[in-house]
């Protein structure tokens, strides 16, 4: 629930197990907005990162189906297919220039770590060359305004990543990211991916088009008097550039 859109940490969402019914396992959510207007766009958002984190470990809903009442459980296979790093590679953009043989290569290489609640995963200006991506969990990204003054930005669960500037370009790390609660990641390293550009140099195309559309949507300030295309041919050129040097890539 704290990694939905819109739901606020305070007060904290709030999740309590009701009990059995003849068929299901019920469950009471509840959720605090800051816009009222937007609260059916907030509960959709919600569901949908509860049916993903379901999804993610294995569990489908109850359904009652005629005289038979069941309740599915966690399968072996359901588990092993949501939650297998070559799925997670599959759904991630970043990855998508890349072969189904090279997410294959990277797949046996990403390593899994574990994280507790309120454990630091990195804080803002460490240097970094890995990317994470959240297989259970949440995670808090938080960002120094001032000296004094820090703000929480984004939350992101299951199926959601970052780190992919510090993974491809060497940037130091431009924001804190926290673990809300226990949580298991993926991480990817500059070790890992090296080899995959070095043999096709023409990945960093690809990619560097992949991050400057993602810098695009996620910039909070925008140059006056630049049109949205040369926005994102310049963030192109500069972030094809860093690739190129960071793996020292032929041009």
């Amino acid at each position: 629930v704290l990694s939905a859109d819109g739901v606020l940490s305070d007060p904290e969402p709030l999740v309590r197990f009701k009990g059995l019914s003849e068929w299901a396992a019920d469950y009471l959510v509840v959720a605090a907005f800051d816009n009222y207007a937007e609260k059916y766009r907030y509960q959709e958002e919600v569901w949908n990162r509860i049916w993903e984190n379901l999804h993610r470990a294995g569990i489908a809903p109850a359904i009652k189906r005629q005289e038979v009442h069941m309740f599915e459980g966690v399968k072996e296979r359901g588990l092993a297919v949501a939650t297998d790093p070559l799925t997670l590679l599959r759904e991630i953009d970043i990855f998508s220039p890349f072969s189904e043989e090279q997410r294959q290569r990277l797949a046996e290489t990403m390593q899994r770590v574990e994280f507790t609640a309120d454990d630091t995963i990195f804080q803002q200006d460490d240097e970094g060359d890995s990317l994470f991506i959240v297989v259970e969990g949440v995670v808090k990204v938080t960002v120094k305004t001032s000296a004094r003054k820090s703000s929480d930005i984004a939350r992101i669960g299951a199926g959601g990543f970052f780190g992919e500037m510090a993974l491809l370009t060497g940037e130091a790390r431009t924001a804190t990211v926290t673990a809300v609660t226990d949580t298991v990641l993926y991480e990817i390293t500059k070790e890992h991916i090296a080899p995959l550009l070095e043999a096709q140099p023409e990945l960093s195309d690809s990619l560097s088009e992949v991050l400057a559309r993602r810098k695009q949507a996620t910039e909070t300030r925008m140059r006056r008097g630049t049109s949205k295309r040369r926005q994102k041919d310049d963030l192109y050129d500069k972030i094809l550039s860093r690739i190129q040097s960071y793996f020292r890539l032929k041009k």
